[in-house]
């Protein structure tokens, strides 16, 4: 038998069916509920189901917690931020090889002077120091909304290269991040790491730099388009 005829040997394929042109938008989905209170049952899986939306996932004992609570009081208690802030990060990069002058190992970095050649470490202190919020984030949403927020107001912790800086950046995050939206964008907009990393520090009276001032427009308040009511000018 050769090639030819053990091929023709093979089923035919049924013809394929041409795919339908994909919908630009998924089609709303129905709402059955209103703003009433909720009175639906509320057990292990109606708790994890919000632990697992406002946080990033929950240990047990958070959930047996919140599963005694009603469904007023446990968004009350994940709307509410910490009474303190984290504690601020440490020096944990010095080794057998580097040490930082200007700050021990297990100590504050924060205050100490910018040496460029330490930055890149402070800066992955910075990160780990974040990380570890998260971690511990509590029964609150607050560290998952300074994601959030650092999602839509970003800056290049490297760009920066400032730990410093970056770490004020992160702090007014947390300041604002379940409070007015406005009120974020004023801080945000003073903000030394948000400063240099969109060229503010460029801007002159008769030059303005036009970087931070458009992205302020199209991406964190107005959006880009025919609808956008912002000029020129806005921007300068």
């Amino acid at each position: 038998m050769n090639r030819r005829t053990l091929l023709g040997l093979a089923p035919k394929a049924p013809p394929v069916r041409p795919v339908k042109q994909a919908t630009r938008f998924h089609p709303p989905a129905p709402v059955d509920s209103g703003l009433e209170p909720y009175q639906g049952p509320w057990e292990l899986s109606q708790v994890a189901h919000l632990l697992r939306r406002l946080l990033f996932g929950a240990k047990w004992e958070d959930v047996q917690f919140f599963l005694q609570l009603s469904p007023p009081e446990a968004v009350n208690q994940l709307l509410t931020a910490p009474a303190e802030p984290p504690p601020v990060p440490v020096n944990d990069y010095n080794d057998d090889n580097f040490t930082d002058p200007e700050a021990p190992f297990g100590e504050p970095w924060l205050e100490a002077p910018k040496i460029d050649f330490i930055e890149e470490r402070r800066i992955k202190s910075l990160k780990a120091w974040w990380l570890g919020n998260l971690i511990e984030q509590g029964r609150s949403i607050l560290e998952k909304m300074v994601v959030f927020w650092h999602n839509h107001i970003p800056v290049e912790f490297i760009a920066v290269f400032f730990g410093r800086w970056n770490h004020r950046y992160v702090d007014t995050l947390r300041t604002h991040a379940l409070g007015n939206y406005k009120a974020l964008v004023r801080a945000i907009t003073l903000d030394p790491a948000m400063l240099h990393y969109l060229n503010g520090q460029l801007n002159s009276a008769g030059a303005p730099d036009e970087n931070y001032g458009r992205e302020l427009q199209e991406l964190f308040c107005i959006g880009k388009g025919p609808d956008s009511a912002y000029t020129e000018g806005d921007v300068q």
